[in-house]
């Protein structure tokens, strides 16, 4: 039933989309980044790198929700990610380079959990174990898509440009994103409106 709320409906496509996005490369982690995988201390260290900035995002998130939009903060960590993904063919062939793709990937990575059941919670607070329950289900589904978006991906372009096919499923996420914003926005509208007009006698 809630599935048939378009509020409801986009905002669990864009954690889909998202997730996919973020999981494409991470799945395939160790040959997207192996020109700089010396020995496992490193491979370990930019692991650490990627989980630490999605920590630190998300402690910061939890301060800004409550001041600002979700939709605002979902097309910023998003078009961060997509740059950031643009540009990984080139920085990945470096170490410090890969140091700061990976800080900024995991950061904004990560960042899209908190908005998103921001959004959930918000627009349906009655049901909203049941919310958050279907927005796991979307994070999972969008990991194994991922993993097979990746597969294909390297057949096609190669694995130091599987992030190229990341920015589309970016792409598709801020655009997600956008329509569920829109669509939240205007339900708060309307019952605004609905709230304010004069009672019958």
């Amino acid at each position: 039933a809630p599935l048939k709320d378009s509020r409801i409906g986009w905002t669990l496509l864009t954690t889909y989309l998202g997730m996919a996005g973020n999981f494409l490369v991470y799945v395939y982690f160790s040959v997207v980044f192996d020109r700089v995988l010396v020995n496992s201390l490193v491979f370990g260290a930019l692991l650490v790198v990627w989980g630490a900035s999605g920590t630190l995002t998300n402690i910061a998130l939890a301060r800004v929700l409550d001041r600002t939009s979700p939709t605002t903060v979902m097309f910023a960590v998003l078009v961060a990610q997509a740059v950031d993904m643009a540009f990984l063919p080139w920085t990945s062939a470096s170490l410090w380079p890969a140091v700061v793709a990976v800080a900024i990937w995991g950061a904004t990575g990560w960042g899209i959990q908190g908005p998103q059941q921001y959004r959930l919670v918000n627009v349906a607070p009655a049901i909203a174990p049941v919310l958050l329950g279907l927005n796991t289900a979307a994070t999972y589904l969008g990991v194994t898509t991922a993993g097979i978006l990746g597969a294909v991906g390297i057949h096609l372009l190669g694995a130091h440009c599987l992030s190229l096919l990341s920015v589309g499923v970016f792409m598709l996420a801020i655009f997600s994103s956008h329509m569920a914003g829109r669509r939240i926005a205007g339900h708060r509208a309307q019952a605004a409106s609905g709230a304010a007009l004069p009672a019958r006698s």
